[in-house]
């Protein structure tokens, strides 16, 4: 893995140096952590998003999709096998 790992405060708990984070910068940002004491957690969540929520944002933000090549779709496919995206 290319990340890091860091001890810090729990921020529901209150306790010093139980929350054990972690952080990931490939193949994009990633982050989790779990605290040792509580038991709080979180963590980056893959999926995709619905095309209507989708198609909402790029209108938002000003954005035109193109299409799709084949060679992206490959690319998308193997991306979400080898992340279990869309199980």
């Amino acid at each position: 893995m290319s990340g890091t790992s860091d001890c810090e405060d729990c921020p529901r708990c209150g306790k010093a140096n139980a929350l054990y984070t972690y952080y990931d910068w490939k193949p994009h940002q990633m982050v989790s952590g779990v605290c040792l004491e509580c038991g709080y957690k979180y963590y980056t969540e893959l999926s995709t998003e619905d095309k209507y929520n989708l198609e909402e944002f790029r209108e938002a933000v000003g954005y035109r999709a193109i299409e799709l090549t084949d060679e992206m779709k490959e690319r998308i496919k193997k991306y979400d096998e080898a992340y279990c995206i869309g199980e």
